[in-house]
Order: structure tokens, then C-alpha cells, then sequence
């Protein structure tokens, strides 16, 4: 078994000072916003980075929610119509910016389609980012309509947009392969 202190210190040395990995459900999100808060607070951030951050981990969270190919095996519970989405999600600060970072499984056959669209996405939000409002402006019309900007399934909804345009830094992303089935997608935001 791994200590988990030395599992905390490689947390420590990489900047990260919240993180949780398991089922994901919007339950989770109502605690850490306030645990979120106070820490960073108590750090001096200001109001608007600490709303940035944690609306970056409010989506990764739905994203996890909506894409893990991964579940939590089903409950008992009567009505219950299957198991919660499984991902990673962690908080941390490094140089003088707070990062937010994702994970999830992923199909296979989902990798290049997801792979393309957040590319696309990441040159949106730089441009965002930088200014230039005729991107803001495509990237309203390409997540109101079904048109070809973003094909094949995932098509980031207005809170990726957001997400990347909050970005201090352009979206990185990695797909790990576990298996012939599964990916492990892999995703960070400098705010």
C-alpha cells in the first residue's frame, strides 16, 4: 500500500490543495464551493477568481456527469436508473494562477471526434480570451445550431465556451489508452 502521506506530498509539490475522485454527482458541488472559498480566500483571491474557478470545476463536474464512460456500480434505491459517473477532479495554484484539472474514461471510439472538437474549442477560447469578439460571436452560433463546427457527438455546450474563455492560458488536454475499449481523457484550465 502506498503512504498516503507521500501520496499527499506529490499533491503538495504539484500545487494541488483540493481534490476528489470518485462518483460525481451535482450533490458534491454543494460543499465545495464553500471549502473552495474559504481556502482561496484566505489566500487573497478575489471574488470574480474564486466564481471563475469554481465554475470550472462546476463543469468539469457536469462534463464528467454527462461523458464517463466509467459508473459506480447501480444502487438499490428503488428508481434509481443506474450508477454515477466516476472522474477526477483537483484544485490547485502554481506561479501565480489557480488551475483546475479533470479526468475521465472515455470510449475508444469517442477519443478523435472529442479530440478534434476540443481543439476547435481551445482556438476559441484563446481568441476569446485575447478579445476578439467575432470568436464569442461563432461560438454562440455554433452551439445554438446542429451545423459542422463541432461533428460527431460531443458538442461543447455554452458552459466549455465559457469554461475556455476564462482561461488564462489555451485549454491542454491528453487522452491516455487504458484498454481496447477505454481512454482515460485528461483535462487542464490555468484561470
Amino acid at each position: 500500500m502506498e503512504n498516503i502521506y507521500e501520496f499527499k506530498r506529490k499533491m503538495n509539490k504539484r500545487g494541488i490543495f483540493w481534490s476528489f475522485s470518485g462518483p460525481v454527482s451535482r450533490d458534491l458541488l454543494a460543499g465545495t464551493f464553500d471549502i473552495l472559498k474559504q481556502k482561496m480566500r484566505a489566500e487573497g483571491a478575489g471574488g470574480a477568481v474564486i466564481l471563475r474557478v469554481f465554475s470550472t470545476v462546476s463543469q468539469i463536474s457536469r462534463n464528467i456527469i454527462s461523458y464517463s464512460d466509467e459508473k459506480s456500480p447501480k444502487s438499490k434505491i428503488p428508481g434509481d436508473g443506474g450508477g454515477l459517473s466516476i472522474g477526477i477532479i483537483a484544485v490547485g495554484h502554481e506561479a501565480d494562477h489557480y488551475f483546475v484539472m479533470g479526468g475521465n474514461m472515455i470510449k475508444n471510439e469517442n477519443v478523435e471526434n472529442f479530440c478534434c472538437n476540443l481543439e476547435k474549442l481551445r482556438k476559441i477560447g484563446v481568441a476569446i480570451a485575447k478579445g476578439d469578439l467575432r470568436w464569442k460571436k461563432i461560438a454562440i452560433l455554433s452551439r445554438n445550431h446542429n451545423g459542422d463546427d463541432f461533428p460527431h457527438g460531443f458538442r461543447p455546450g455554452s458552459g466549455c465556451f465559457e469554461m475556455a474563455s476564462k482561461a488564462s492560458e489555451p485549454i491542454v488536454f491528453d487522452f491516455e489508452k487504458v484498454d481496447e475499449k477505454k481512454s482515460f481523457f485528461s483535462l487542464k484550465l490555468v484561470i
